[in-house]
C-alpha cells in the first residue's frame, strides 16, 4: 500500500520532468509540445481513477 502510495503521489512529478527534460533538448514544433502535454495530462487522469477508484488510496 505505501508502495503504490508513492507511486501515485511521485510518477507524475517524475514523468513532467522527463518530458521537459527530453523536450527542451532541442527545438521541437508547438505540435510536438501539446501532443506531450496531452499525454501527460491524461496519464495524470488516469493515474489518479487508478489511485481513487481500483486502489481506493
Amino acid at each position: 500500500m505505501l508502495l503504490d502510495l508513492g507511486a501515485y503521489v511521485l510518477f507524475p512529478f517524475l514523468f513532467f520532468a522527463a518530458i521537459g527534460f527530453i523536450l527542451s533538448g532541442r527545438k521541437r514544433r508547438i505540435s510536438t509540445w501539446l501532443m506531450y502535454l496531452v499525454l501527460a495530462i491524461g496519464l495524470h487522469w488516469a493515474l489518479t481513477f487508478l489511485g481513487v477508484r481500483v486502489l481506493r488510496i
